[in-house]
């Protein structure tokens, strides 16, 4: 019989190349048995699934409570523009009309951030609920790193879509119109992002930020603050400009700073560029200086060494000249003295 791994992979390449489904409860039963097999695999997924459902709730909690603390403030900008609208303008103390809504104003400061941070969570623990798949899928033998990718972009899907959902649900009992935006995407995406077809994929994001842009940036464009449509809703204060000037001026200040910083950080090693270069320059040319003296001091050793040697040879060829003289003077008398004697023998011999 086949182990539960090898049984799993077999039936995913039956289902594949049959093109036809597999069987829910064999794939059950032989995930099943790959966990009995493997404790620590089994305890590698509890782990990831525990982190995955904590980051999630935490996540929708720190998302509801930013977008519920907006809608509940946007109610009240609505309750006082509606009492305006009505003519009671009079009973309103316009200097504490402007606290309130300075006040407003601090309270929706924070959402943007909390906004983001709570769809980021949702990011990671929705891949911490899919990684055990990836797991799976090495412990059958498949390659992971498609998984991973996989598990990555369906992670960030699911936390756009989540989010747009929860979106809808919270301000669909004040923005309706705008909410079923929110709810446009979150239900087109649930609709076409599981397929995986790219096509599909990028046809979804087409629909979702195109949709998103065309309602809540370029159609307010088109009227003035008091002339939009009852169906040109917007979903509160969103944005760092719109929430606090004093801030946007503070980050002003603090980009300029930055970039004054970096163009100085540029002109120091710009700078130090420049005298690393000059001082290359200058030991390049001392090198070149001492190895040229260096040249003319070895080419002038050699013309002494050579020049004495010349003097050696000349003087050692003087006295090797003075030495052979000496001795042919020296052998002349010897000789000399020699012919008398054989003279002398040579007349002895003829008597």
């Amino acid at each position: 019989s086949l182990s539960p791994p090898a049984m799993l992979l077999t039936m995913l390449k039956a289902g594949v190349t049959q093109l036809k489904s597999v069987s829910p409860r064999e794939v059950a039963s032989a995930v099943q048995g790959i966990y009995e097999n493997d404790p620590d695999l089994l305890a590698s997924a509890t782990t990831w699934l525990v982190a995955g459902f904590i980051l999630y709730a935490v996540g929708v909690f720190i998302f509801l409570f930013s977008e519920i603390n907006a809608v509940l403030i946007t109610r009240d900008s609505d309750f006082r523009t509606s009492l305006i609208k009505g003519g009671y303008a009079e009973r309103i103390d316009s200097p504490e009309l402007e606290k309130q809504e300075k006040r407003e104003l601090r309270k929706m400061e924070p959402r943007p951030y909390l906004s983001v941070f709570g769809v980021v969570i949702l990011f990671f623990a929705m891949a911490c609920l899919l990684y055990p798949l990836c797991e799976l899928m090495e412990a059958i033998g498949l390659p992971g790193a498609p998984c991973l990718l996989i598990v990555t972009a369906g992670a960030a899907f699911f936390a756009i879509c989540n989010a747009c959902f929860y979106l809808f649900l919270i301000w669909s009992c004040t923005r309706f119109v705008a909410s079923l935006i929110f709810l446009l995407i979150a239900v087109s995406g649930s609709i076409l992002l599981p397929a995986g077809n790219p096509i599909l994929v990028m046809f979804w994001i087409l629909i979702s930020f195109g949709s998103w842009y065309m309602y809540f940036f370029y159609a307010p464009s088109l009227y003035d603050e008091g002339e939009r449509p009852w169906w040109l809703q917007d979903i509160g204060k969103h944005s760092l400009m719109e929430n606090n000037a004093q801030i946007d001026a503070e980050v002003g200040k603090f980009s300029k700073a930055l970039r004054t910083g970096g163009e100085a950080l540029a002109e120091d090693i710009n700078e130090s560029i420049e005298a690393a270069r000059k001082k290359a320059e200058q030991m390049a040319e001392a090198a070149r200086k001492q190895a040229e003296e260096a040249a003319e001091y070895a080419k002038k050793q050699a013309e002494a060494a050579a020049e004495a040697a010349k003097k050696q040879a000349e003087a050692a060829a003087e006295a090797a000249k003075k030495q052979a003289e000496a001795a042919a003077a020296a052998a002349q008398p010897k000789a000399e003295e020699k012919k008398p004697e054989e003279a002398k023998t040579t007349k002895m011999g003829v008597i």
